[in-house]
């Protein structure tokens, strides 16, 4: 096996991400984190799986691994139209500060906010209308990224938990999974719509060479 990596191979990664000043803004290493002043606790530290080309991962980083060697660091120079995106002055609203006052929310500068999903930080207030952004805080901005690829994943059952673990929240030990004469076994703790079984066999056989038949059951936990 070639100790480069191709699309669609599984890895593990651990990554540190930078401002073109050298200020750390995201970072899967703990203790970088804690070094760095950006902390959090709701966020999991660690190194990911990902299987490379299946946006698991920012885009630049995603395509940027093609080509690389297990094993190695590497410094990423991600350009903003891989990164987070152009700015774009369509996402700067004024928002009436009655709809603030609907939601019992006093509006300030920094403030982050949510609209139907949608989330944007308060620039200014003016009068009766708040200007809030809603443009990713990073976008425009050319980014780097130092990525340390530490292993291939090669177990075929490894490769299913790190794929359903990006797709949905679910905990690894309400996840059963096994291989079987290519068959694969996967039980999750609620019924599979039959859509979703479609979907996953297709993807499932097309990634991993050792699956030919994919079989569903609920588990209980």
């Amino acid at each position: 096996m070639s100790s480069t990596i191709a699309l669609n191979d599984f890895v593990e990664v651990t990554y540190t991400g930078k401002l073109e000043d050298g200020k750390i803004f995201d970072t899967n290493i703990e203790s970088v984190a804690k070094a760095n002043q950006i902390h959090s606790p709701k966020q999991k530290y660690g190194p990911i799986k990902i299987c490379v080309g299946e946006h698991q991962i920012l885009e630049g980083i995603d395509k940027e691994l093609i080509g690389k060697e297990i094993g190695n660091k590497y410094t990423l120079n991600i350009s903003y139209e891989l990164g987070f995106g152009k700015r774009d002055i369509k996402k700067v609203q004024l928002v009436p500060l009655s709809t603030f006052k609907e939601h019992k929310v006093k509006p300030f500068k920094g403030l982050q906010v949510d609209f139907d999903g949608q989330i944007g930080i308060v620039q200014r207030i003016s009068g009766g209308r708040v200007m809030v952004n809603f443009n990713h805080p990073l976008a425009g901005k050319d980014l780097i990224y130092e990525v340390e690829v530490l292993q291939r994943i090669t177990d075929p059952t490894e490769k299913v938990k790190a794929y359903i673990g990006h797709i949905m929240p679910i905990k690894q030990e309400h996840l059963d999974i096994n291989l079987k004469d290519k068959t694969l076994q996967i039980a999750l703790p609620f019924e599979v719509p039959e859509s979703f079984q479609e979907a996953m066999t297709e993807k499932f056989t097309h990634l991993i060479k050792e699956v030919e038949k994919i079989e569903f059951s609920k588990k209980e936990v």
